[in-house]
């Protein structure tokens, strides 16, 4: 048994691991005729034009002076965010978990665009995509930790600054796995690890409890979180993790799935709750403990899926019933 855990623990440390960049140099580019996407970096900042000229990473290193680029980029992004979504009436934003590349996450979003009856004047389809870095096998294990934290700087300094950009729309927040992070990240100030918070400060002069909130817009805002990756603390306070977050009225519903039968939110231990935990989308009694203080919260149990895929859930009849209770039409009989 001893052999074994050095061997696993061996694997971990060597295991080899990527973050999760563009493949293009236009990252953020809207595609006719109703698909805007997003690309940000593990601190939620956007990535530029032609960035693989930048010979670090994140885009915020020092060594790589971007000053006024960012900033600008920002600017460019979010205005043309604004621009698209004010003659629209329904906005779709998709976000991905961790442990995606773009390709992965691509796949993905054209099977959901596929499966809603979308009218290209009337909706909008915002693809964002973070970095929750890329790694094989039991190295998924090893980068579980980082993707915590950028998922959280992902929806608060990334995904936020879109949906300040849009007003008066019905808007749904759709995402599998650590995404759900970035999402609730996004609606209000998430409890970061206190040593990523001070890392972050002293790296990327970044403070993460002093941000800009979510505007209130008067959008009405639904959120589907498939398989989940959170637990009861990432409802919590930041620095007090014995009182809940409050979320903006604009939130009309916040509907999860819960599987006992996802061994990856099982974390092959049937252990949801050990290193970050992920009880909220594998076990009910999450739910049932948030519920009192969410009315909003709704679940779909769709135990029996033996599969943490994103293409698996969205294959799932529960998903099709999920759209269908918020009035979203599918091709799927």
């Amino acid at each position: 048994m001893k052999t074994l855990k050095l061997i696993i623990l061996l694997f971990l440390l060597t295991s080899c691991w990527r973050y999760n960049k563009p493949l293009s140099e236009i990252p953020n580019e809207n595609v006719p005729p109703n698909i805007a996407r997003i690309f940000v970096d593990k601190n939620g900042d956007f990535f530029p034009v032609n960035w693989k000229t930048l010979p670090y990473y994140p885009l915020r290193a020092s060594s790589n002076n971007l000053g006024t680029t960012l900033i600008d980029t920002e600017e460019s992004v979010l205005n043309k965010i604004k621009q698209i979504s004010a003659n629209k009436e329904r906005i779709f934003i998709l976000v991905h978990g961790y442990n995606n590349d773009e390709n992965d996450a691509q796949n993905n979003y054209r099977k959901l665009q596929q499966i809603i009856q979308n009218n290209s004047t009337k909706d909008l389809f915002i693809e964002f995509h973070w970095d929750g870095l890329i790694a094989k096998n039991l190295g998924s294990t090893k980068i579980w930790f980082n993707a915590v934290g950028y998922s959280q700087m992902a929806g608060q300094f990334g995904l936020r600054k879109v949906l300040n950009q849009i007003s008066n729309k019905q808007i749904y927040l759709i995402s599998h796995s650590r995404g759900a992070s970035v999402i609730l990240s996004a609606l209000s100030n998430p409890p970061y690890n206190e040593k990523f918070a001070t890392e972050t400060n002293e790296f990327y002069s970044i403070d993460v409890w002093n941000v800009e909130p979510l505007l209130e817009n008067n959008n009405n805002i639904t959120t589907i979180f498939l398989a989940p990756a959170v637990g009861e603390i990432d409802f919590t306070v930041p620095r007090n993790p014995n009182k809940y977050r409050e979320f903006s009225r604009q939130i009309k519903a916040m509907h999860i799935t819960v599987n006992n039968t996802d061994k990856t939110l099982n974390k092959y231990l049937n252990k949801p709750e050990i290193f970050n935990s992920t009880l909220l989308g594998s076990n009910k009694k999450a739910f049932l403990a948030l519920k009192p203080h969410y009315p909003v919260l709704a679940m779909t149990d769709v135990s029996g899926l033996e599969s943490h895929s994103f293409s698996k859930y969205l294959s799932h009849d529960g998903f099709i019933k999920m759209l269908n209770e918020y009035n979203i039409s599918t091709n799927n009989p």
